[in-house]
């Protein structure tokens, strides 16, 4: 036993020293000689601990051996509960070595961390809450309840009131890339992209080296829509190296980025990219279903992959809004008017709070290829009662109340939506023209109608919409015969006009 003493004296030395594998080397020929002490196996423990291979189940083997030579030394409770929380996820284990270290004595902030860590990992919130509040109170001046507690409010999308444990966190010295991608997180959730961008830059000052620095860098930039700075930093985290296992999406939102710039062949790589993991969400397929139907037109593609993301977002609510949406609106560009309104009624069967004001949108787009008015009207007369200066609700209305020949109403609806008009509906230009010239303001029809001229993409113009648009030229030229500006226009619709 004395010589096993010994070698357990020499092993101490060296782990002291920081030579840990000597140091354990010197504690397994102390044990073989027979010597046992809880300080021993604590350190050999901690050594298998911080090995590169890190074996949990021999660390879980060295602090049974130490609760067994000393079943009242709280801080081995404490090392069991801690392994169980951060290497296994046996949560309801790791909670019962941790209150049995509370039992023996031991306590300190860690412990409560992690008490909070594994009550909200088994969703119980409550309890989770009071030990990051136990922890605040007792260790002020640790900054692990405040991250236990700011993480809670985090992980339940309650971002307002995660933010100020976690800028509290930080202050008391806990400066780790973690805690600030969850800083610029809620501050972005919050729409203070000043402050986000302040965060994502103190990660990349961090670890130049961090793609996922650049990935959140690259969605400060993405959220508010300025896409070239996004595209730089979301290109920076690609180079080295993230890994959309663990940070999914970026790939898709680069394809979408490649789309607006007209760049297809790059959209479609990176939309390829980020299906190409083992874990893709159903924003994914429901990017590649955007990019097969508006940039690269191949609608059988559209379709398939439209139904994947919906059997992709069953708990994703929110993100199947916008499915049913685009899949509504495929089906319009394929005459299924029944299947498009089926769809998006579908998506209205959704609580409100999510956006459903663009289901609506689309439901009035579907019923007025249907000749379904009445319905529209309710539907633009809803939308109206919720935001009076809803902009496509005004142009829809317009369009209605020029079928029910109300000119002067349909004028002052699109008057009311012409800041948006462009982007929200060209067409509604070409009525806004019909109604001028129906109530003999000539000059305005002609000047509503070159620019819609401008704004049309003819290549999504029904047949019935061709008889309208050569009509109207038609009655314009009598009113202005040889005149330069119809002439452009007749220009433009030469296909139309000469049919």
């Amino acid at each position: 036993m004395s010589k096993g003493f010994a070698l357990f004296n020499e092993g101490l030395y060296l782990y002291q020293e920081e030579k840990y594998d000597l140091a354990f080397e010197k504690f397994k020929q102390a044990e073989k000689l027979g010597y046992k002490s809880c300080d021993m196996y604590l350190c050999m423990s901690y050594v298998c601990d911080i090995n590169e291979q890190r074996n949990v189940d021999l660390v879980l083997k060295y602090l049974d051996k130490a609760i067994k030579c000393d079943s009242d030394y709280g801080y081995a409770y404490f090392l069991k509960g801690a392994t169980y929380s951060e290497y296994c996820d046996k949560y309801d284990l790791a909670i019962e070595y941790l209150l049995k270290a509370k039992k023996h004595d031991y306590e300190c902030a860690s412990l409560y961390y992690y008490l909070a860590k594994c009550y909200d990992n088994l969703d119980e919130t409550m309890k989770a809450l009071a030990a990051a509040s136990t922890c605040i109170s007792k260790y002020p001046d640790s900054y692990s309840g405040y991250m236990a507690k700011g993480n809670i409010y985090y992980y339940q999308n309650r971002y307002k009131e995660a933010l100020p444990y976690l800028l509290k966190s930080e202050e008391l010295g806990e400066v780790e890339t973690s805690i600030l991608f969850k800083i610029s997180y809620s501050y972005s959730t919050l729409k203070d992209y000043k402050k986000a961008l302040e965060y994502a830059n103190k990660m990349i000052f961090l670890d130049k080296k961090n793609p996922v620095a650049y990935y959140r860098k690259g969605f400060v930039y993405y959220n508010q829509k300025d896409i070239e700075p996004a595209l730089k930093n979301f290109l920076e985290a690609e180079k080295l190296g993230l890994d959309q296992n663990d940070w999914g999406g970026m790939y898709s939102r680069m394809s979408w980025i490649y789309q607006s710039k007209n760049d297809n062949e790059k959209a479609l790589y990176y939309s390829n990219k980020a299906l190409s993991y083992d874990i893709k969400d159903s924003f994914d397929y429901y990017r590649m279903g955007c990019l097969q139907m508006y940039g690269l037109e191949n609608n059988t593609e559209a379709l398939k992959y439209f139904k994947l993301a919906l059997k992709h977002a069953e708990d994703d609510e929110a993100g199947q809004i916008d499915v049913y949406i685009d899949l509504s609106v495929l089906y319009m560009k394929l005459r299924k008017y029944t299947l498009a309104l089926k769809t998006v009624n579908e998506g209205l069967e959704f609580p409100s709070k999510f956006n459903n004001e663009f289901l609506y949108r689309q439901k009035i787009a579907v019923l007025y290829k249907m000749n379904r008015f009445k319905e529209c009207q309710k539907i633009v007369d809803y939308l109206l009662e919720i935001e009076a200066n809803d902009l496509w609700a005004l142009q829809a209305c317009g369009m209605l109340k020029f079928g029910e020949k109300d000119y002067d109403t349909a004028i002052e609806c699109f008057i009311k939506s012409e800041k948006e008009l462009k982007e929200i509906n060209p067409w509604a230009y070409a009525y806004w023209s019909f109604a001028l010239l129906n109530k003999g303001k000539y000059d305005e029809s002609l000047e509503k109608f070159s620019l819609y001229s401008e704004y049309e993409d003819q290549k999504y113009l029904e047949y019935k919409d061709k008889i309208l648009i050569k009509s109207h030229i038609n009655k314009l030229e009598k009113y202005f015969p040889n005149n330069p500006d119809l002439e452009k226009i007749k220009e433009k619709f030469a296909k139309i006009i000469n049919v």
